[in-house]
């Protein structure tokens, strides 16, 4: 097919987007393309398949069509979708899913949800395809272009986010691959009308009814002509500047985080949490410590919902020299720091509930049992106890003398994370044997120092009398 002079053009940036920044690799055997029937993924399709032609690669092309259902027209999209396939001579594949019932039926938002649904279905093309477990003969496309980049970049910086938010969406992450993230949206246009290629209009994106619309819409073209041509292009090198900084500050902190992160901790706490040093912490600069923190808590597992007055109270608590103390970053995580070490540990999903009397058992959460023999202690109403965790509020009678738990816990040096996770019987906020132990006490009902009980059966000394009453870590 002979090039006009517009799509030459671009098809040269194309080919060379995708050689100088190694978009497909030489491993890469399958291509999966989503094809909304948009003019931004047609002029994708009609790139992609003038390059292959050109490349002399053989690489699989599946082209996927997704219909989120919030259309009543969206059927013709498919039509089209499914008619460009043919044409071009690759495989098709398509999925409906009804992306509004899904959301109301979840609260989801909308756009993230139909966003997480493409994602999946393109996965599972990758690996009902792929000859590799890691999918690494895999790569999807998709028609991201300068106009999202500015967008993105605008919207992110109107919500407050960090150096990572504003450097916007990458040419290339994982599986995905954005070849025409510096094509404008004009540019698209031209090349799809000089090419006479056929698309679908979505009238909801001419409405201006959310951030991302209005932005595009109204704000942007009001910009660019109040200022001068080539915005868009302006705002999208600014995002990919940011990036290289952005990416400059990560490989600074991987760095330190190697440096602070103890290698032997098998004298401090079990070897499934990464401890890092806090004296070496407070080795880096002013400037870093945050950044760092935020990569810390990202190779830790916790990627979403830091904001900057978490990582304000990481810092803070870090500087501190204080003993050991625990700062909740989310429902799931939390932080502890002593005066050497800090280190992030995930909370288990332990549920405080009564206990009710079934074959000399008593039962907790993760349809696990806690098997009990009260031995000398007949007068006990297993009803009037629980097995649980934690409370704020719980007591021992040690000694004759009431002790808050969370003190005796200090004194035992038992560290916070494991507090959460230790069972106790309890009556309300009286706690009568704590894991292994029971409480020292006479008028304590699990109290047993004999050697033999009302039975005649061996019995344990009060030290070892909790092995009878241990949770199953293995749930059945």
């Amino acid at each position: 097919m002979q090039l006009g002079k517009i799509s030459e053009i671009l098809q040269d940036k194309f080919n060379k987007n995708i050689t100088s920044k190694n978009l497909l690799p030489e491993e890469v055997k399958l291509i999966v393309v989503g094809l909304s029937g948009g003019v931004d993924s047609v002029c994708l399709l009609d790139l992609l398949s003038n390059y292959l032609n050109t490349s002399n690669r053989e690489i699989k092309v599946i082209l996927h069509h997704q219909d989120h259902m919030i259309r009543e027209d969206s059927y013709k999209d498919l039509q089209l979708a499914r008619e460009l396939a043919i044409s071009y001579g690759f495989a098709f594949e398509s999925s409906t899913d009804n992306i509004p019932e899904i959301s109301k039926a979840n609260s989801q938002n909308m756009e993230e949800l139909g966003r997480d649904v493409r994602r999946e279905n393109w996965f599972r093309i990758c690996r009902n395809n792929s000859s590799f477990k890691n999918l690494r003969d895999c790569r999807i496309l998709t028609a991201h272009h300068a106009n999202d980049q500015a967008e993105t970049l605008l919207l992110n910086l109107s919500r407050g986010a960090g150096l990572g938010g504003l450097s916007g969406i990458a040419y290339t992450d994982e599986l995905f691959v954005r070849p025409l993230l510096n094509f404008t949206k004009e540019e698209i246009y031209n090349y799809a009308r000089e090419n006479k290629l056929s698309w679908r209009e979505d009238y909801t994106n001419a409405l201006s009814d959310n951030r991302r619309n209005y932005l595009r819409n109204i704000m942007i073209p009001q910009w660019e002509e109040a200022s001068d041509y080539g915005l868009v292009m302006r705002l999208s090198n600014a995002a990919d500047k940011l990036a290289i900084a952005n990416q400059f500050i990560i490989d600074e902190c991987n760095k330190w985080i190697d440096y602070i992160l103890i290698k032997d901790a098998s004298d401090f706490v079990s070897a499934e949490y990464n401890l890092y040093s806090v004296k070496k912490f407070r080795e880096a600069s002013v400037n870093l410590r945050k950044f760092l923190i935020h990569e810390i808590l990202k190779y830790n597992g916790l990627e979403k919902d830091i904001y900057e007055i978490n990582l304000q109270d990481i810092e803070t608590l870090l500087l501190q020299d204080r003993g050991e103390k625990e700062l909740s970053l989310s429902s799931d995580f939390t932080l502890v720091k002593n005066r050497k070490f800090f280190y992030l540990f995930k909370d288990q999903e332990l549920y405080n509930q009564p206990n009710s009397k079934d074959n000399n058992a008593l039962k907790v959460s993760r349809d696990s049992t806690c098997h009990a023999d009260f031995y000398s202690n007949s007068e006990i109403d297993i009803d009037d106890f629980e097995i649980r965790t934690f409370n704020s509020g719980d007591f021992i009678i040690n000694e004759g003398k009431k002790v808050l738990l969370k003190d005796f816990f200090s004194q035992e040096n038992i560290r916070l994370d494991l507090r959460k996770n230790i069972f106790l019987i309890a009556k309300d906020s009286r706690v009568y044997v704590i894991g292994r132990k029971v409480i020292d006490n006479f008028d304590n009902p699990f109290y047993c120092d004999e050697n033999t009980n009302n039975r005649g059966e061996r019995t344990f000394k009060k030290s070892y009398y909790w092995q009878y009453l241990w949770y199953n870590s293995n749930p059945k």
